[in-house]
């Protein structure tokens, strides 16, 4: 995460220098992260640099999101292998004193005709209390936790495709959606 005068930025931020051998660039490429991913499938271009780079900073990325980044050498006129990093979990975009979406959002089946639902409450100084969205219909039932705190509740749920979001609300009675995830019950 990048900040600066109180605003927060999500980022990927690659740190080092690479090793002696003679190059003429070093490519940046991103992803997001999924396990057992094919090795090269689904790489996004974060950049290509001058071989003296030390500090790679990728922001066209999406807060609560696991990544993992991948470094390649020109060497020769050829690229390297991938050296893959991560995964790792990019920031929240935030403003001081403003409220954030909560993040890191996850929905899984537990039991017939019930879903577990994880998040990351906000950390936002205004932060009051957060409502479950089923389908784009809010519930009723306020939900209280921590600044920052990870949340887990068991929701009811009929069989088919759902989808779900987290809304904050801040104490000055501002709102803040987390993005939607979608969940199959069977």
């Amino acid at each position: 995460m990048l900040s600066a005068n109180g605003v927060s930025v999500p980022a990927l931020i690659v740190t080092g220098a690479a090793d002696d051998r003679p190059m003429a660039g070093v490519l940046f490429e991103y992803r997001p992260y999924a396990a057992g991913a094919d090795p090269e499938a689904n790489w996004s271009g974060g950049g290509l640099d001058g071989p003296a780079i030390v500090r790679k900073e990728i922001t066209s990325v999406t807060s609560g999101t696991q990544y993992e980044v991948a470094v390649r050498y020109m060497v020769g006129g050829a690229y390297s292998d991938r050296l893959v990093l991560g995964p790792v979990t990019a920031g929240d975009f935030a403003i001081e004193n403003m409220l954030a979406a909560p993040s890191e959002l996850t929905a899984r089946q537990s039991a017939p005709l019930k879903v577990d639902l994880t998040w990351r409450n906000p950390k936002s100084e205004v932060f009051d209390h957060v409502t479950i969205l089923t389908d784009g219909v809010e519930g009723a039932d306020q939900i209280l936790g921590g600044l920052g705190a990870i949340m887990a509740v068991t929701v009811d749920a009929a069989v088919g495709t759902h989808s779900y979001a987290i809304r904050a609300y801040g104490s000055d009675g501002s709102t803040a959606t987390s993005a939607a995830v979608q969940v199959t019950v069977s």
